[in-house]
Parts: structure tokens; C-alpha cells; sequence
């Protein structure tokens, strides 16, 4: 019996870390890849970068399960309509949004697209029912809104932030 105790915690362990590594190893290939990308754009790509939490990474024009999508009929950060993304939370390597929690209001998030970079301030942050869509009908201006799942089932947690600069990037 001792031994099966052994094994499992060792077995274990050794999941945690593969679970670990592979997180990392998407991680860093992802902050390269929006490192990249910001020296050297694509037309119709999009980079997230929120430092606080340490995210860099690229964001999907189209819906995908997998990355950082976006969930909007907008597109286009410079046009006055919202532009909401969503990811998810968790412990694998593609919740990208797994710390979104540590932001505060006030904190900085940046977008990257079509050489502009767009800086938003956090001004809301609160959770909402699964089922519960009025953030989609909404009219927000220039507002940027993060969503992603809890652990609780049912609900979502969403930060708002507002465009607060647009930059254009000399090349």
C-alpha cells in the first residue's frame, strides 16, 4: 500500500510539472511571437499585452476556443464601438486569462493593430451570469472588455476598460 501511495504521489508531481513546462513553453512563445509582431505587423493581425499579469499574445480576428478571441461584431479597435475578447481561465497552456483576476481598475491593458498601439485603463470589473448578455448589447463607446469563465459554474467575470491613447508606431 505504501508503495501505490509513492507511485501516485510521484506520478503526481511528475504531471504537475509536465502540466508546468508546457504552460511556460507556451508562455515564452507567445511573448516572442507578440515581441515579433510588434516590431514587424501583419495587416489584419492583433496583439493583447497586459504586463501586469504577464500576458503577451497574439489575438484571434476569429472566434477560437483555443486563444484570445474576439467576441464582437467590431473588429477594429479604432472605430467607436466596444470591442470585447474572451479566453479562458484555468491551468492549461491556452487559458490565456488564467490571472486576470490580479487586475485592478486603473491598471493598464494595450492593444496592438494595424501599427497602432491602443492604451485602455481598467474602470469595471465584476461577474455576471453565463446566461446574462446585456454586456453584448451595451453601447460602450471605445470600450475594451475582457470576458473569461470562473470556477463557480454559470459565471463569467468581465473587465472593462477604456481607450484612453491611440499611437501610431513609426516604422
Amino acid at each position: 500500500m505504501q508503495k501505490v501511495k509513492y507511485a501516485f504521489f510521484f506520478l503526481s508531481i511528475f504531471f504537475f510539472s509536465l502540466n508546468f513546462y508546457l504552460l511556460r513553453k507556451e508562455e515564452y512563445k507567445q511573448i516572442n511571437l507578440v515581441e515579433s509582431y510588434i516590431d514587424d505587423m501583419n495587416e489584419g493581425e492583433m496583439a493583447l499585452v497586459i504586463s501586469k499579469i504577464n500576458l503577451k499574445t497574439m489575438v484571434s480576428l476569429d472566434y477560437n476556443l483555443d486563444k484570445v478571441s474576439i467576441f464582437s461584431e467590431n473588429k477594429n479597435p479604432s472605430l467607436s464601438k466596444k470591442l470585447i475578447l474572451i479566453a479562458h481561465n484555468g491551468n492549461s497552456y491556452k487559458s490565456y486569462f488564467r490571472r486576470i483576476n490580479e487586475i485592478v481598475l486603473g491598471d493598464n491593458i494595450t492593444l496592438y493593430y494595424f501599427n497602432v498601439k491602443y492604451d485602455y485603463i481598467a474602470i469595471d470589473i465584476f461577474s455576471l451570469s453565463k446566461t446574462d448578455v446585456s454586456i453584448l448589447n451595451e453601447n460602450c463607446g471605445n470600450d475594451l472588455i475582457l470576458i473569461t469563465c470562473l470556477d463557480k459554474p454559470g459565471e463569467r467575470y468581465a473587465v472593462v476598460a477604456s481607450l484612453v491613447k491611440k499611437t501610431l508606431i513609426e516604422r
